[in-house]
C-alpha cells in the first residue's frame, strides 16, 4: 500500500499566478512622493538659510553670559534670604550687594505655579531679555549696577502679563537696586 499525504502542500506551485485586484480605497503615492510620506503632495522646503528677523552684529552677544548669571544654589539662597525685597505686579525682586563686587549678576526663579513648561520658559526668556537690556544701560547707567545681585521671582500673573508690564516691573526693580 502506498502512503498518501493528507497535508496540503503550501509551496510555490500552489500559489495562484494572478495577483488580487487592489481595493477601491487604496492609496498610491504621487510619482515624486516618498512611499511612506504624508498623503498630500506638498512641495519640498526652501533651500538655504532662513530669512533674518533682525540684524545682529556677530561680535555682540544678545544673551546673558555666565559672568552675569547667578548659577549656584548658595548664591540664590543668600540673595533671597538676605536681600531686599521689592514686589511688582508680576514679579518679586530680591537685590543685594555682592561682597566681592564685580559685574552685576541676575538670577531667575520661575516655579510651576506660573504655568506649564511653555509658559515658564516664555517668562524666563522675557526676564532674561529685560535683564540683558538693564545690563546694557537702558534703565539706569551701567556703573550704578556694579556689584549688585538681582533675583527675579515670577508670580503666576507673569504668564499672562504683557512684555511691557514685565518691563515696567524690571525697570522699577533695577532702578531701586541702583539707588541703594
Amino acid at each position: 500500500m502506498q502512503w498518501v499525504s493528507t497535508r496540503r502542500n503550501y509551496e510555490q506551485e500552489n500559489v495562484p499566478a494572478e495577483q488580487p485586484s487592489s481595493c477601491k480605497g487604496s492609496w498610491v503615492p504621487c510619482a515624486h512622493a516618498h512611499p511612506r510620506g504624508p498623503r498630500h503632495c506638498v512641495g519640498s522646503p526652501p533651500q538655504g538659510p532662513y530669512r533674518a528677523f533682525c540684524v545682529a552684529d556677530g561680535n555682540t552677544p544678545t544673551v546673558l553670559d555666565k559672568a552675569h548669571r547667578i548659577t549656584s544654589a548658595a548664591d540664590y539662597k543668600h540673595v533671597v534670604r538676605r536681600g531686599r525685597r521689592s514686589a511688582g505686579g508680576s514679579t518679586v525682586t530680591y537685590t543685594t550687594k555682592n561682597p566681592n563686587g564685580g559685574e552685576p549678576r541676575f538670577g531667575f526663579i520661575v516655579a510651576k505655579t506660573v504655568g506649564n513648561a511653555v509658559a515658564r520658559n516664555r517668562v524666563r526668556r522675557r526676564l532674561k531679555a529685560l535683564s540683558y537690556a538693564a545690563l546694557q544701560g537702558e534703565f539706569v547707567p551701567r556703573k550704578s549696577l556694579f556689584g549688585c545681585d538681582l533675583v527675579f521671582r515670577a508670580l503666576p500673573s507673569s504668564a499672562s502679563a504683557s512684555f511691557s508690564d514685565l518691563r515696567d516691573d524690571v525697570e522699577r526693580a533695577v532702578s531701586l537696586a541702583a539707588s541703594r
